[in-house]
């Protein structure tokens, strides 16, 4: 077989389920969400240095319990159902690491207590520093993101979402 034309690919299937509880306080009324996400995934190895994947799915958001309004009136839930996916290229040698990948998802926001429809790119390095046994690795990644309202409908707002941060790591 020719090496350059042959690759490793790998075929998988999963489901996943994310619950997010926000207790009621005085300032806050209760959110209580469940997200179930049923997807497939593959990935081919291009090379030995090179591989691609793709993840590809659904999620299903529903409010559990009665969510009320500020009067302590009902506020009716409908179930939301949004396509998930994440694609992805990625590079690892003797050298280093690198990826990047987009991914569309909704997924819960334990910062603010709510679910959020989410637009992600992401771009990924690790250098491993000489035989130190150290890794120096990065993460820039730029998004944007709805808040899914306990009424089942994504928020007008979109926020745009810048991050960055690098570690230090000794394996």
């Amino acid at each position: 077989v020719d090496d350059a034309t042959f690759g490793l690919m790998l075929l998988g299937m999963g489901v996943g389920a994310d619950f997010l509880f926000q207790p009621t306080t005085e300032d806050i009324a209760g959110n209580r969400q469940l997200l179930l996400r049923v997807f497939g995934s593959w990935t081919h190895a291009l090379s030995d240095q090179w591989s691609t994947s793709l993840t590809l799915g659904g999620v299903m958001g529903r409010q559990l319990g009665q969510a009320v309004d500020e009067n302590n009136l009902p506020i009716p839930s409908n179930t939301v159902v949004q396509p998930y996916g994440v694609a992805a290229i990625n590079f690892q040698d003797d050298f280093g690491t690198a990826g990047f990948s987009i991914e569309h998802n909704v997924a819960p926001n334990v910062l603010t207590g709510s679910a959020q429809l989410t637009d992600t790119a992401t771009l990924r390095a690790g250098l491993p520093l000489g035989d130190s046994g150290f890794l120096l690795a990065g993460t820039g990644a730029v998004g944007t993101a709805r808040v899914l309202e306990v009424d089942g409908t994504f928020g007008d707002e979109v926020v745009l979402v810048f991050v960055a941060d690098a570690g230090l790591a000794y394996i």
